[in-house]
């Protein structure tokens, strides 16, 4: 799938379960190192999928660069608590 932030276009690989949740992401990124940047892979896992409010929302998300000496995990977090925009304004983008 190819995506587009700020004119920049790169490729994203989205995984699916069969229930259409998004179980990972993963995509290459520039990774800075000594003053020098270099594309790296870089992947996303959501799970523990949970209905909140009536959406149903991945809890736990796990960010993770792969480098050469093995991979990195650099974000964890657990959602247990979230505000919804209430505006019912839609932005396009």
């Amino acid at each position: 799938m190819k995506h587009t932030i700020q004119n920049e276009a790169f490729d994203l690989v989205q995984n699916v379960n069969e229930r259409g949740q998004v179980t990972s992401l993963s995509t290459d990124r520039y990774k800075e190192e000594h003053g020098h940047y270099l594309l790296v892979p870089w992947s996303g896992r959501c799970n523990e999928y949970q209905e909140v409010d009536g959406m149903r929302i991945p809890t736990r998300i796990e960010i993770s660069w792969h480098l050469a000496c093995g991979d990195f995990t650099w974000f964890r977090c657990k959602i247990t608590q979230i505000e919804y925009n209430q505006s019912g304004k839609v932005t396009v983008l």
